[in-house]
């Protein structure tokens, strides 16, 4: 090869690694702020999900028990958004609570990003209890009497002052339970204190990292269905044509993925072919 060959072979292998990820920088911010909508294909799991909170009527009670913390919130963020848009337009009505003192603030964020429709009133369609402190005895506790477990909502209001809650008394006032978050031990203290004895029907949203684990009490049927991490997050929002943060992660994710892959092959077309012109 000629020398300017040889040159180009050279600066091949030593690109700038600010250039790298320069480039990754761009290919990830870009669809975040204007997602492609590449084709996402919607599994029969979440399309499950979906078609359980369809059941539902207006005037329904679900109760919505949302455990994540800061931390783990981000992956599963737009799923969480998704379906309490999806509950919202559906005019169920909502018992929120928490057994985990950090989702306190990452709930009120999560309700402000869904966006709480205009006509749906707090302490009649909708009321949160704010943080449960027990663990599985505040489960077990909330199922069997919750103005015993939650004397008072999270704003210091009798819980017997809510109109909801006039009507609300234990789990067998609920149509449905959804845990949002949780890792791996609260759903299965939801599953030991809320269907094993009561047999409520019972969906999951997770992270990617416990979808795997939680995937037993789906198959034995405890679990109706979930929604796990980011892709699972972008089924749903594509479910309800309401695209989010969720779609537009899976574009930035897929990007990501092309480019290192193609650094991958430039790096190794550049060492096959010094190694040929060294021969």
């Amino acid at each position: 090869m000629s020398g300017k060959e040889q040159s180009f072979v050279d600066r091949l292998q030593r690109i700038d690694p600010r250039v790298i990820y320069g480039l990754l920088i761009v290919v990830l911010v870009a669809p975040l702020l204007r997602p492609l909508g590449f084709p996402i294909e919607i599994t029969p799991v979440v399309q499950k999900f979906h078609a359980t909170i369809e059941t539902l009527k207006p005037g329904d009670v679900v109760f919505y028990a949302f455990e994540f913390g800061a931390g783990d919130y981000p992956e599963a963020e737009g799923a969480g958004i998704a379906v309490k848009r999806h509950l919202f337009a559906k005019g169920v009505r909502i018992v929120f609570a928490t057994t985990n003192d950090q989702a306190v603030l990452v709930l009120q964020k999560s309700l402000q990003s869904a966006g709480i429709p205009s006509d749906r009133k707090y302490g009649v369609d909708w009321v949160f209890l704010g943080y449960i402190p027990g663990a599985e005895t505040a489960i077990a506790a909330l199922a069997a009497d919750m103005h015993t477990a939650a004397k008072k909502d999270h704003y210091g209001t009798p819980v017997e002052q809510l109109p909801l809650m006039k009507e609300v008394r234990s789990v067998k006032d609920i149509e449905l339970l959804i845990v949002e978050g949780g890792g791996t031990e609260t759903p299965t203290q939801f599953v030991r204190q809320w269907y094993a004895p009561y047999k409520a029907r019972y969906l999951q949203i997770c992270i990617s990292v416990v979808g795997p684990t939680l995937q037993p009490f789906v198959g034995a049927g405890q679990i109706i269905a979930m929604v796990v991490g980011a892709s699972g997050g972008a089924q749903y929002e594509l479910l309800i044509r309401r695209p989010g943060i969720a779609v537009a992660g899976m574009d930035a994710q897929a990007f990501g993925h092309v480019l290192v892959i193609l650094f991958i092959v430039i790096g190794n077309v550049a060492y096959l072919a010094s190694k040929r012109m060294r021969k």
